[in-house]
């Protein structure tokens, strides 16, 4: 063995041994030498470990102190700044709440004596002193007079919302319904209104406040309005309550203007611009540019005390231009920080003080004995029982030393019979254990009684088909579970049974805690003692109720819908036939309903099957509200569904009640906070005319619907003997559609628009033609509806899209950038995934800006799904191109909606159009349009203009954009592309060279 001292040995030279030791390792042991010899070697191992441990508690005290008062001095400090903001807070809200307070006031008061003035010469007007006329000019010439504050005034106005009284002449009868504030006084009528308003000139709305009161015998709404900030008296009325205001001995509060007038201040008054203090001036210059914060500052004692170190708090009070502000000295805040300083100080000094001596009392009294002690206990852990500990050791170790020989001797004895017991222990818990899992884990319902049928014990199976927990059971009588179903005789010979045989089994009716009544299939046997006596019975039952519903739904499933449940098409046939029979003997008539949703695929492909499921079981729910008791409803498949309507009277019932199921469709359907806007086409046949069987009178019903389709949808058509030649034409039609997508056969003719106060092109809608090999056109009318119906619509869109940015690269290429093409965008292709990834690679194939291209799309689109349309407009609109409502007017016109889309095009449909000069109602529904699309913000143009009277009177409404056959019909790209050169030369603009 190795002298553990050699490595010290003085006469062992540098290099020699265990090899040559590096600079860094002789380092090491030279310190590690030194340390050493700080420690004495007599001391025991004890004095060492009190020594470190004095040294190491030392050391945690004084960092414990250092740690606690950082803490504490950065909460107390954060603490008190808090309070001051909090404080400077609570008197601006103060001050904000009390000028709000009196301007309201002030404001109820003079309306208040307006109403009086009215009653007033209502009531001469009874007497007959003054006439209505004259009351009301009296009364109007008072209000036009009368001031409030600096710059407000008193007016009134009708329910209507037209002026009646105002200071300004030229807004006398003038309506102004269309305002937002005006509008909620028509609701409102009485009470405080607050709104902002922008007059000419201003670079900002400024908030204004208002009281109302109605005057309902001349049915007029008179108001006080003012700026809320053109109330001077507050002042005077807020500065007694500021000034009471103090923080600490020498903090204060103070208010000044957003101009820089003191409001209140302890010895400062007028305007701090004017002050040529050093300090002052650029301080307040400071916090009015801030308005809201807070900041730190030095202020000069006038005293000669030198300067000293101000913190300062302040709000802005925009409504009063007011800045309300809590100054005080840091060093007034941060004193008891100091205290606390000292006093961690000495806590900390005491504590190092007693440490040492303490540790050293502690090491000598306890570590002798304890280790002894230790050093027997660790021999019994590691088995050896045959120790024995000191038991003379000072106090608490002595009795240790003696509980733990007591311990062992205790021990000793109790290992025989332990270990005996614990081995017939193990043995009866696990087969306990295995009886218990067995009843607990059994899938039937096992329940034990006392031999006179009350409950002891159930299992969870028992809970979950009774419904009854333990608790709720036990302790009662099994009657409990009775459903009334059977009759005593029934018990008596059960019990009867069980006594004779101590056994019975058998199916019953007993009744769930819900009061549900069940089948259950049950076992009763009975357990004895030795000496035969019936101690328990022991009753497992299985519930059949599953196995006799299912027999129940497989009848159900073979004539029902599984997803609506109602009647599905075999159910629907047979009572169809049985209807005819009916029919035949009481000399009625009957009618078949065939109802297809329209676009129901968007939904399926935009919110998937499941929301589409939801969607067909809320449309079945609301065609069975529709109809009568006797009617039918059933689902053939997909959104298909059919109704019978039994003993029809007349034609005009079953229309009726056509009319009334499309308009039931007009609401929207709410499916998981979807709003989905659903039409439906519906095709009705009637027996005998359309049909004897029920299969022809289904086949016929579906004819008309698709002639409803063929229709625009939306709407029904009665079946007729020419509809089947139509049906064929149809299919013909849509072969041929198909075949010309392939051979693209599409092209694309350009409708202008114009500029009516210019006379400038704007644009062009692009519009798809058909034009078959021999040369003919086919009409839009009739192969769009069909593309739409079956899906085609979406290459075909494409196609249209791709020559429309062929036009456009022409135009580009000619010098027309400026002109911007519209492309219609249908419901399919509104719904696709990947929409906008499609159109920026058509545009960037012809190198195109997103900018030039504007997408047209209807409302009805758009309401399909309207978290789906904000989204996908919003990438679009992202994308650079422009979104425009097309048809605006036909469907769900909504200036909600309207608000939330970002659209820059809103596109009046032609029929509000054709009458405009001879139809008032039309002409107002315009106009309505015009003036609420300015309102947001979004350009305005009218399609379908053909006559100078319509182009003059739209003029007068300032619509920005006209499209129609007055400037020009639909154009080939060739003739296109001449009519923008020789317009622009007709009007002295650069002419292009419109050859290809």
């Amino acid at each position: 063995m190795a002298n553990p001292t050699e490595p010290f040995r003085a006469d062992r030279a540098p290099g020699q041994g265990e090899g040559a030791d590096s600079p860094k390792t002789s380092r090491f042991h030279v310190l590690h030498r030194r340390l050493l010899s700080l420690v004495p070697r007599r001391l025991s191992i004890r004095h060492h470990i009190v020594g470190l441990f004095s040294l190491a508690t030392a050391c945690i005290l004084v960092l414990s102190g250092v740690v606690i008062y950082s803490f504490v001095y950065d909460n107390m400090r954060r603490n008190m700044l808090e309070k001051l903001a909090a404080s400077t807070l609570s008197i601006k809200n103060v001050v904000e709440n009390a000028a709000h307070l009196a301007v309201r006031n002030h404001l109820q008061a003079i309306t208040q004596v307006d109403v009086d003035l009215l009653h007033s010469l209502e009531r001469q007007v009874g007497e007959g002193k003054l006439t209505r006329a004259a009351a009301m000019e009296q009364a109007a010439q008072l209000f036009i007079r009368q001031r409030v504050g600096d710059h407000g005034y008193v007016y009134v106005i009708s329910s209507k919302g037209a002026v009646q009284v105002h200071p300004d002449p030229a807004l006398a009868q003038a309506d102004l319904s269309g305002f937002d504030f005006i509008q909620k006084q028509l609701v409102q009528k009485n009470g405080r209104l607050e709104y902002e308003w922008k007059n000419s000139g201003e670079a900002a709305a400024r908030a204004k406040v208002l009281f109302m009161a109605y005057f309902e015998p001349w049915d007029w709404i008179v108001s006080a309005s003012s700026y809320q900030d053109d109330f001077n008296f507050l002042a005077k009325e807020l500065r007694q309550g500021l000034s009471t205001h103090h923080f600490g001995d020498t903090g204060y509060a103070f208010v000044v203007s957003g101009q820089g007038d003191i409001i209140l201040h302890p010895w400062l008054m007028g305007n701090v611009h004017a002050e040529n203090n050093a300090v002052v001036q650029p301080l307040f210059q400071r916090l009015l540019a801030m308005k809201n914060g807070q900041f730190s500052y030095l202020w000069e004692e006038g005293d000669g005390g030198g300067s000293k170190k101000k913190i300062v708090f302040f709000n802005y009070i925009p409504g009063l231009d007011w800045i309300v502000a809590s100054t005080v000295y840091e060093e007034e805040i941060l004193a008891p920080l100091t205290k606390l300083g000292w006093v961690v100080f000495l806590i900390v000094l005491c504590a190092l003080v007693m440490v040492v001596p303490l540790g050293l009392a502690l090491g000598n009294l306890i570590t002798r004995p304890l280790f002894r002690l230790t050093q027997q206990m660790h021999r019994a852990a590691e088995g050896d029982t045959q120790v024995y500990a000191e038991e003379d050791a000072l106090g608490e170790i002595g009795v240790l030393g003696q509980h733990f020989n007591q311990y062992l001797e205790r021990m000793r004895r109790s290992n025989q019979k332990i270990l005996i017991e614990i081995n017939e222990r193990i043995q009866a818990e696990q087969q306990l254990i295995i009886y218990r899992k067995a009843v607990e884990h059994a899938l039937e319902g096992i329940g034990i009684t006392d031999p006179t049928g009350n409950i002891l014990a159930v299992n969870q199976a028992f809970t979950e088909i009774t419904g009854y927990s333990a608790e709720e059971v036990v302790g009662k009588n099994t009657s409990v579970l009775q459903s009334g179903r059977h009759d005593q005789v029934f018990y008596n010979q059960l019990w009867s049974s069980l006594l004779a045989t101590g056994r019975w089994t058998g199916e019953i009716w007993n009744q769930r805690k819900n009061g549900e009544i069940y089948p259950e299939v049950l076992s009763i046997s009975a357990i004895c003692d030795e000496n035969g006596e019936v101690t328990h019975y022991v009753a497992v039952f299985h519930d059949v109720t599953a196995i006799k519903r299912q027999e129940e739904r497989i009848v159900h499933q073979a004539y029902h819908d599984a997803l609506t449940g109602l009647p599905n098409r075999s159910l629907a046939h047979d009572r169809i036939e049985v209807s005819i029979a009916h029919v035949k003997r009481g000399g009625t008539r009957l009618a078949v309903l065939f109802i297809d949703l329209d676009n129901f695929k968007n939904v399926n492909d935009s919110l998937g099957h499941e929301l589409g499921d939801k969607l067909l079981l809320q449309v079945s729910n609301r065609l069975v509200s529709q109809v009568r008791e006797e009617d039918t409803v059933a689902r053939l498949g997909g959104d298909e569904f059919l109704i019978l309507v039994a003993a029809v009277a007349s034609d005009d019932v079953v229309i009726d009640l056509t009319k009334r199921l499309l308009h039931s469709f007009a609401s929207p359907f709410n499916v998981e906070g979807h709003d989905l806007f659903v039409t439906a086409s519906i095709g009705v046949a009637f027996y005998p005319e359309d049909g004897a069987t029920a299969g022809v009178l289904t086949k016929h019903a579906d004819i008309a619907m698709y002639q409803a389709k063929a229709k625009g949808k939306n709407g029904y058509c009665l079946f007729t003997a020419d509809l089947s030649e139509r049906i064929a034409y149809l299919r013909q039609l849509e072969n041929n559609l198909r075949q010309a997508i392939v051979n693209r056969e599409f092209t694309v003719f350009f409708q202008p628009k114009m500029d009516p106060f210019t006379g400038l092109i704007t644009g062009a809608e692009a519009l798809a033609r058909w034009r078959k090999e021999d040369g003919t056109l086919i009409n839009p009318a009739d192969f769009i509806p069909l593309a739409e119906e079956t899906g085609l619509i979406v290459p075909l869109g494409e196609q249209v899209l791709d020559l429309a940015c062929q036009m456009m690269h022409t135009l580009n290429r000619l010098g027309r950038a400026d002109l911007t093409i519209s492309v219609n965008l249908s419901p399919l292709q509104f719904v696709q995934t990947n929409l906008v990834e499609r159109i920026l690679a058509i545009l960037s194939k012809h190198g195109l800006a997103s900018s030039q291209l504007e997408l047209e799309i209807t409302e009805t689109a758009m309401m399909t799904n309207l978290v789906k349309t904000v989204e996908t407009l919003n990438q679009l609109v992202a994308a650079g191109i422009a979104i425009s409502i097309d048809d605006f007017g036909t469907g769900y016109s909504s200036l909600s909606y309207l608000k939330r889309f970002p659209i820059q095009t809103l596109k009046i449909d032609r029929s509000f159009i054709r009458d405009l000069t001879s139809d008032p109602s039309d002409a107002q529904l315009v106009e309505t349009i015009i003036l609420m699309a300015h309102n947001l913000g979004i350009t305005v143009v009218a399609e379908g203009v053909e006559s100078q009277e319509q182009l003059s009177w739209l003029k007068r409404c300032g619509c920005e954009q006209i499209q129609g056959y007055l400037f020009s019909k639909p154009l080939p790209s060739d003739a296109f592309l001449t009519f923008v050169g020789k317009h622009a030369a007709s009007i002295g603009g650069p002419a292009t060279d419109a050859g290809p």
